[in-house]
This record gives structure tokens, C-alpha cells and sequence, in this order.
């Protein structure tokens, strides 16, 4: 990973030392992960089952992308995601709602960086 690519991912909130220290300092094999973000399907399912009204659906894949986004030290990303997931839990189901926007451009400018650097 280049120190360019490395300043990329901290711009769009990517903690990357977080993220190195979390693969045991294998940049290679962090860089496969951060790739495979792309094809998570759990942003997906949280779109689908927010527009088809799914409470149970939409946590279940919010809980999830949760966790990728953690994993992956996606800050901005896991933060807006772990709310709706706290709102869902608690049935504030409009509340969750509200949140997509933030969640969608967190989203966004993950996978926006994710193509641009590999």
C-alpha cells in the first residue's frame, strides 16, 4: 500500500493504522479486504428492505454492514450505520429512516475512494 493510497483512505475516514493494526500489519491482505467492501451486498439489502418497509430486514443488514465497516475501520461509515442499527434495535423505525442519507453518503465515499485507489 502506497503512502498515497494510505492518505487517500485517511481523507475519506479510513483509519488505516487501525486497519493495519487489525491484519497484524499485512498490507497486502488488508488491501484484499478493503476490495471486497465493494462486493458486500449488505448495503444492498439495507436499501431494499428500507424502501420495501422492513424493520426486521433492514437491521439485520445494517447490523451487518455494522460490522464490515468496523472491521474494514470505516469510521464514518460505521458510525452513521451504528446509529440506525441502535434506532432499529429500539423500534425507531422513522428515526432509522431519517438516517439513510448519512448512511448513503458514507456509503458512497467508501467505495468512491475503494475504486479510485485499487
Amino acid at each position: 500500500m502506497t503512502e498515497e493510497t494510505k492518505r487517500e483512505l485517511e481523507q475519506a475516514g479510513i483509519r488505516v493504522d487501525q486497519l493495519l493494526e487489525r491484519f497484524m500489519g499485512n498490507e497486502g491482505l488488508a488491501e484484499r479486504f478493503l476490495k471486497k467492501f465493494l462486493n458486500d451486498a449488505n448495503y444492498g439489502k439495507l436499501m431494499e428492505s428500507v424502501q420495501a418497509g422492513d424493520p426486521k430486514g433492514a437491521f439485520e443488514a445494517a447490523h451487518t454492514l455494522k460490522g464490515v465497516a468496523g472491521n474494514l475501520s470505516m469510521q464514518p461509515l460505521m458510525e452513521a450505520v451504528g446509529q440506525m442499527t441502535e434506532d432499529l434495535r429500539s423500534d425507531r423505525w422513522e428515526e432509522a429512516l431519517s438516517l439513510m442519507p448519512k448512511v448513503t453518503e458514507a456509503y458512497e465515499k467508501m467505495a468512491a475512494v475503494l475504486r479510485a485507489v485499487f
